[in-house]
């Protein structure tokens, strides 16, 4: 089916039904039918997609304002009493990255942790004396972090926000670790994310990056039907960002980016319910 159809009728059933998160992206869906109307819905990539969300205005202004409005529930999970309850949280630094400290020669002179949540992974960074900044939308979260570094006897620089709020000065970094950071974003700022990755990674740096796989979030039915083009009707009409990965969606929306030096499948530790696809990349030397 081509993208004109498919949007044809998702507009037709929204206007049938009063779906108004529908109703509401018909400026936006129907850019997308005039940029893309013979192609195979199948067929359209993210980095055609970009092009797009720019023309319709998916700024660094609007990625701010949709994930400061997302904060509060961020916050919740982490200002409960629940502790180390919630369900990604864990007591000890993350399998992944354990590994990879131990295959270097050196460890990183700089790092940003992306999501960092309790700062489990970055109080680990910083003991193996990486400077670390550490990001989570979430106040409590933030908090939490400069207790559990000072529990350690070592300094995390704990910054409140998303990956798009950060300083113009934020980096160089030798090491960008996002562990479950991604895979929060909509699809309309997947640009905008490569963008601040590209700008606060130094020559040559590393993005350690865990997204879900399709095995815990089983969207990628959705993206097997419809593409990338799926994402997006799930983000405009169900509100849903949140998503899976498989190893070739990964290489599509960062490999014309970053090198993509290593991909594997692996389980979370402390026996957490999640599995993650691993994509190791490094930012090209000049």
């Amino acid at each position: 089916m081509n993208v004109a159809t498919t949007i044809e009728r998702l507009l037709a059933f929204g206007d049938e039904n009063g779906l108004r998160s529908v109703l509401d992206a018909r400026p936006t869906l129907e850019l997308l039918a005039e940029e893309f109307r013979d192609h195979d819905v199948q067929e359209v990539g993210p980095r055609e997609l970009e092009r797009v969300f720019v023309e319709a205005g998916f700024d660094a202004a609007a990625a701010h304002s949709w994930f400061d409005a997302k904060r509060s529930a961020w916050s919740a999970a982490y200002g409960s009493d629940r502790g180390y309850q919630h369900k990604w949280g864990a007591h000890t630094p993350c399998d992944v990255l354990e590994r990879w400290y131990a295959d270097q020669p050196r460890p990183p002179a700089r790092a940003l942790d992306l999501g960092c949540g309790d700062g489990v992974n970055a109080v680990f960074m910083a003991s193996k004396g990486t400077a670390v900044d550490a990001v989570d939308l979430s106040p409590a979260a933030i908090e939490t972090v400069g207790r559990n570094a000072a529990a350690a006897g070592v300094t995390v620089h704990g910054m409140v926000g998303s990956v798009h709020d950060l300083p113009s000065d934020a980096g160089p970094y030798d090491l960008v670790f996002d562990r479950g950071c991604f895979h929060h974003v909509p699809i309309v700022f997947w640009h905008l994310y490569i963008e601040q990755i590209e700008r606060m990674l130094a020559p040559g740096g590393t993005l350690l990056l865990m997204c879900h796989t399709p095995k815990v979030f089983p969207d990628r039915y959705v993206t097997l039907a419809y593409g990338h083009l799926g994402r997006v009707v799930q983000f405009f009409c169900d509100g849903k960002a949140e998503s899976s990965f498989s190893p070739s969606d990964l290489r599509a929306i960062f490999g014309d980016r970053f090198e993509i030096v290593e991909q594997r499948r692996a389980p979370d530790h402390e026996g957490k319910p999640f599995e993650f696809n691993v994509c190791l990349m490094r930012s090209p030397q000049p």
